[in-house]
């Protein structure tokens, strides 16, 4: 029944292959925009976030979303609000819905779909990344770091891919007030140092669920790697 219910809420076929074009025919879309309307930024992508790291689900609302960073390898001569703008005007009718001005990305919305959010970094060294923020300006930020992270804490069978989409799943179902996916990635991945997994995902979930209840009972913290 877990496995079952893994696969219903799992990214696939045709939904996963739209998404994927969308993805890379709106990286050309944006590329042509800048080149002509500001050719001296020169944009590059990078998927993050739980579509890289393979723990992305599909909603209760059959909504799911990839993370598609825009990198710009040098000092912006604009504030991070404008920058955003920018991309914004970009990909303005673009789709039917009207794209979105979050305070850390873009949202094209591919209505009763999927989602594609563009947030918007810089550097000048390609080591140190900055994530514009439409009301705080620009903050250290490397999604890349997170991935390689995850990458080492996973499991080889996919055990700990599965408790995610699980709990995801679970804060998407019940909403109000729950941890965001990435609160609850980081989570599940620190506790799953102290079990040992086996076979049943239904065990391997009681674990963590576990191992989360003891680790905020003595304090509650979620440091992003």
């Amino acid at each position: 029944l877990f496995q079952q219910f893994n696969e219903s809420i799992s990214i696939l076929g045709k939904k996963k292959s739209r998404m994927a074009a969308s993805k890379s025919a709106l990286r050309i879309h944006i590329k042509n925009y800048f080149e002509k309307n500001h050719p001296e930024y020169t944009p590059y992508f990078y998927i993050q976030g739980s579509y890289k790291m393979k723990t992305g689900i599909r909603t209760k609302d059959d909504i799911c979303d990839i993370d598609d960073g825009i990198y710009f390898f040098l000092k912006p001569d604009v504030t991070p609000k404008t920058l955003q703008s920018w991309v914004l005007d970009a990909v303005q009718d673009y789709t039917n819905t009207a794209p979105q001005h979050r305070e850390k990305c873009i949202r094209v919305v591919y209505a009763g779909d999927y989602e594609i959010d563009l947030p918007v970094y810089y550097s000048t060294d390609k080591k140190i990344f900055y994530i514009a923020s439409k009301s705080n300006g620009w903050q250290i930020d490397d999604p890349r770091e997170m991935v390689e992270w995850f990458k080492n804490k996973k499991d080889n069978d996919g055990h700990l891919i599965s408790i995610i989409k699980a709990l995801k799943a679970w804060c998407d179902y019940k909403r109000n007030a729950m941890p965001s996916g990435l609160v609850m990635t980081i989570l599940a991945s620190n506790a799953k140092e102290n079990i040992v997994f086996n076979e049943r995902d239904d065990i391997n979930l009681r674990d963590v669920l576990l191992e989360i209840k003891k680790a905020v009972h003595k304090s509650f913290s979620c440091i992003v790697p």
